[in-house]
């Protein structure tokens, strides 16, 4: 699965997308493949004080992540 810039994707990489229903970008790593995106884990408006979440991007839709921000 590659990310927006065309990189490959594994399971357990770090990614930055926009939030569902929300502005702005959140950090989250890849859980799952399907055929034609990815389930990401996140937490609620990028904040650790919030619970956890996951949801489905489409292929694309996404950027790794190389250094820890």
């Amino acid at each position: 699965m590659k990310d927006f810039c065309g990189k490959e994707c594994q399971i357990g990489d770090t990614v930055v997308f926009n939030e569902p229903y929300y502005k702005g970008l959140v950090k989250g790593e890849i859980v799952k493949f399907t055929p034609t995106g990815v389930r990401i884990k996140y937490h609620l408006h990028g904040n650790p004080e919030y619970y956890e979440r996951d949801t489905y991007v489409y292929e694309g839709q996404f950027v790794k992540v190389e250094e820890q921000c």
